[in-house]
């Protein structure tokens, strides 16, 4: 199964006692899947929450929950702002993974001595899918097999769609039993000066030597290196079928990440109208600028020194991200519409 990690919280400001939330954060396609939100704590009572990814809901007040049946991962985004400032005060992030039931197409056996015949067998309720990594296959729907020689390592991938957002599923067959490693970076780019951790596991080999920026032995292991060049490590493992080895690198960020200096007025519209966002980023090559909350999610791209109007109906959610050779950074503005 495929999988994805969970993200980190970032908090601006300490005002809530828990995260965002799913429960349970991993589940199979179909599942039913709980989200919460927290109360806010501390924060005056005057602030406006809004969650972005979860489906059936927008903006929230005190702690609440949803519940939902969860066909694809998600991504949530929980932003709180002050309405008499218009500054985000709390930024929260998780993310929900769905496994696709691998059940439903399967090689059987799912390993195999190189030229033995396989079968490849589907399970689906669905019209049609779309099939990939098959050769001379390409489309499947129902129930069935089909039967192959196994010459190598292969990925069987099912795209279907169920009347309302695609699925996709997949299966593998393994031929080749050398050490399979699996190792990397948690980050592929760095400032000077920053750390990164370098992580390998390789679950089928019986030795493992470690070599480059990094020099140690084991079959699984982490390390955390400050860097201020660029790193390469290389994994070499044996086992009785073989052996395998791997090269990964980080490269060294030359610029720094962009800083932004922006503003938006005005922060309080009585009545529909104009409020215009000016502001510049130091270190970047562009800047776009996205109302969270239009129909229409409309992405304006602007130059690092910016003054742009917006015409609003409804309340304003700004999302503000400035890209550069040292990365992205981000900035939220609220605006809200109505009489208090």
């Amino acid at each position: 199964m495929h999988k994805l990690m969970i993200s980190s919280l970032f908090i601006i400001s300490p005002i809530l006692s828990q995260a965002i939330e799913f429960s349970p954060k991993e589940v199979d396609e179909g599942d039913k899947v709980k989200f919460t939100w927290p109360a806010i704590s501390n924060l005056a009572t005057d602030a406006t929450c809004y969650v972005f990814g979860v489906p059936g809901i927008s903006q929230v007040q005190g702690m609440g929950s949803t519940e939902f049946t969860a066909y694809n991962s998600l991504s949530a985004e929980m932003i709180c702002f002050d309405r008499r400032t218009g500054e985000s005060l709390y930024v929260d992030q998780n993310e929900l993974t769905v496994n696709q039931t691998n059940s439903r197409l399967k090689f059987v056996p799912s390993k195999a001595e190189p030229g033995q015949d396989v079968k490849l067998l589907w399970n689906i309720s669905k019209n049609r899918c779309d099939l990939y990594g098959i050769p001379n296959l390409n489309q499947i729907s129902g129930k069935g097999s089909y039967t192959i020689t196994a010459d190598e390592n292969l990925n069987a991938l099912a795209y279907c769609w169920n009347g309302q957002e695609p699925i996709d599923f997949g299966a593998s067959l393994k031929t080749d039993e050398r050490p399979e490693i699996k190792a990397g970076f948690n980050l592929e780019q760095v400032n000077n000066g920053e750390s990164v951790t370098f992580s390998w596991t390789t679950p089928n080999a019986s030795s493992c030597v470690v070599t480059g920026d990094i020099n140690t032995t084991g079959v699984a292991g982490a390390q955390t290196l400050v860097v201020n060049s660029p790193k390469t490590v290389n994994v070499t493992c044996v086992n009785g079928n073989g052996r395998s080895s791997q090269d990964y690198s980080v490269n060294l960020n030359e610029s720094p990440k962009p800083i932004i200096s922006a503003s938006i007025n005005p922060k309080l519209l009585r009545s529909p109208g104009v409020v215009r966002i000016n502001g510049q980023a130091e270190h970047a090559e562009r800047c776009s600028l996205k109302n969270l909350n239009s129909p229409s999610g409309e992405t304006k791209i602007l130059p690092p020194t910016f003054g742009v109007k917006y015409y609003l109906k409804d309340t304003g959610i700004f999302k503000l991200s400035c890209n550069g050779q040292g990365g992205e950074s981000t900035q939220y503005f609220h605006v809200f519409v109505g009489s208090r």
